[in-house]
């Protein structure tokens, strides 16, 4: 790796210029082929420049943060009335070894999914069809699937978009 300072110690400011709009030119041109290949996915290509370029219309922005802060409750509140004993379920093995896997292969898992919230809800509700959209490395996934052996009953549907990041479809489907 090349020296990002000079001869006195002083950075060279250049240097980091060229690898941002490197870094950034890159990033662009896999957004544009990702979506260049998939015609389905145009309409959201266009929205996502908009969202890029002007940003989401500020009345509109702060009215759904008002929303969702008006809307957000303390999992414990939501289990609390809805009846639903707390089950943790990052204290079982199957998915102590679950997050051990992705460990192993570079992946840090640090999504919103809340996945002691759902194994505790699926627990209790026993659900016979399950829909997930956003899927991402399946950690809720394993949590409402571990719910499901457990009760014996319920079927889950997972839906998710291919990430821009990568080129390779073959996981899709």
């Amino acid at each position: 790796m090349k020296s990002r300072r000079d001869q006195f110690g002083h950075v060279k400011f250049g240097a980091f210029i060229r690898e941002g709009i490197a870094q950034l030119a890159t990033s662009l041109m896999q957004s544009v082929v990702f979506y260049a290949k998939r015609p389905a996915m145009w309409g959201e290509f266009a929205r996502a420049v908009a969202n890029k370029l002007h940003g989401p219309p500020g009345d509109e922005r702060a009215a759904a943060t008002l929303r969702c802060q008006e809307l957000a409750k303390l999992k414990y509140e939501v289990l609390n009335q809805l009846e639903i004993p707390l089950v943790d379920v990052t204290d079982l093995l199957e998915y102590k070894g679950a997050r051990k896997r992705l460990a192993e292969r570079g992946i840090t898992v640090a999504g919103a999914a809340d996945t002691t919230l759902l194994y505790s809800t699926c627990l209790q509700r026993k659900p016979v069809s399950v829909l997930e959209t956003g899927v991402a490395h399946g950690m809720s996934s394993l949590a409402i699937l571990l719910a499901i052996a457990r009760t014996g009953t319920g079927h889950l549907t997972s839906v998710d978009m291919p990430y821009r990041a990568s080129s390779d479809d073959s996981y899709v489907g």
